[in-house]
């Protein structure tokens, strides 16, 4: 057969069989198309949605994260406005100055002597390092020591005896005036027991606490002893803070300045 003829007689069944695959062949592509464009939307909608979600979460997160931090933020505001009002403070009242001030200024108060002799400054009464005191009920006077480092006063007594009198605790001993050799023995009921530590020894002493009427000046209270043993010592009392708080004031260069004011005739009673 001749090249030419077998040409035609090829073309048109290859023609054919091309126009039968290629309907089907592009119909197939548009089908899957539509499919992932679907899809596609889909995926782009929850994403969208996903999108919008984490923002609105990441918006509660960053506001309470904001909020906290601010509050935070509040906390160190305050605390160093507090370290800078106490160091201003700190810069400006050094308590050592101050309590040198308030001295200064206790010194400069008018003294103020009364008629009876006895010097105020301010409300308080002017003493020595060592007064005159009147103790009752021993109506007996002995030398004091005025000790603002002694928390209470101290009595000397001798033959501390405790016993039990209506149901209650009592305490009786013997007070001496070391520089008169008088003895007065006196009983009081016991207030409380105070414990003491002596500086050569660690144990506990146990010692009775009475309550006595002392005169110091023109100023007579009832004021707690301790009894204890002071023979070894030069003076038969001493006065505490106990005393000394907001009464009296003590001039340490300066003795026998305020002798006790008796006011009443001395009867061996109770005042």
């Amino acid at each position: 057969m001749k090249p030419v003829l077998k040409s035609f007689i090829v073309f048109p069944f290859l023609l054919i069989s091309l126009s039968a695959c290629v309907p089907s062949h592009v119909w197939i592509k548009q089908a899957d198309l539509i499919s992932i464009e679907t899809r596609l939307a889909q995926v782009e909608e929850a994403l969208h949605q996903q999108t919008i979600q984490q923002q609105a979460q990441s918006d509660v997160r960053f506001k309470s994260q904001q909020a906290a931090q601010q509050e935070y933020l509040e906390v160190l505001r305050a605390d160093l406005a507090k370290l800078d009002i106490g160091n201003r403070i700190y810069q400006t009242v050094d308590p050592i100055k101050l309590a040198e001030q308030e001295a200064n200024n206790n010194q400069r108060q008018e003294k103020q002597t009364k008629d009876d002799g006895y010097i105020y400054v301010g409300d308080k009464l002017l003493v020595g390092e060592i007064e005159t005191v009147h103790i009752m009920p021993s109506d007996i006077q002995m030398l004091a020591r005025i000790d603002s480092g002694a928390t209470t006063s101290s009595l000397d007594a001798r033959h501390i005896t405790r016993f039990e009198r209506d149901g209650k605790d009592w305490v009786r001993f013997d007070l001496v005036n070391i520089q008169t050799n008088d003895i007065k023995t006196i009983e009081r009921p016991l207030e409380r027991n105070a414990r003491i530590v002596q500086s050569n020894t660690e144990e506990q002493e146990r010692r009775p606490v009475v309550l006595m009427s002392l005169t110091l000046g023109d100023i007579t209270q009832m004021v707690e002893f301790t009894l204890s043993d002071r023979q070894h010592l030069t003076y038969a009392v001493l006065i505490g803070r106990n005393v000394m708080k907001d009464i009296i004031l003590v001039d340490v260069g300066k003795k026998n300045i305020a002798p006790p004011k008796i006011s009443t005739p001395s009867n061996g009673e109770d005042q």
